[in-house]
């Protein structure tokens, strides 16, 4: 199914075609429309090269770096609480 949008952008009008999803699927022989789902495929399309020969996700670097990096805001906020850098406003 696709849409068509006319906006004003950046100073020119401009036409978007989307293709926004419910689309046809492939017909089922029952006549009802054939959509993938995770329990419908095969287990190996789920996983990476890693997982398939048993490794663990987490003997690498990169899960621990999107964790660190996700909670350093938190950590700089409650250093600013602590040290009085922030005000708490009071109700």
């Amino acid at each position: 199914m696709y849409s068509f949008y006319i906006a004003f952008w950046f100073g020119r009008w401009v036409l978007f075609c989307c293709c926004l999803g419910g689309g046809e699927g492939e017909a089922k022989p029952g006549g009802k429309k054939k959509f993938i789902t995770r329990d419908e495929e095969p287990e190996q399309y789920w996983q990476t090269a890693g997982e398939r020969k048993g490794e663990n996700p987490m003997t690498t670097p990169i899960p621990y770096i999107i964790i660190f990096g996700m909670s350093t805001p938190f950590v700089i906020l409650a250093i600013a609480f602590a040290n009085g850098w922030i005000k708490v406003p009071v109700r």
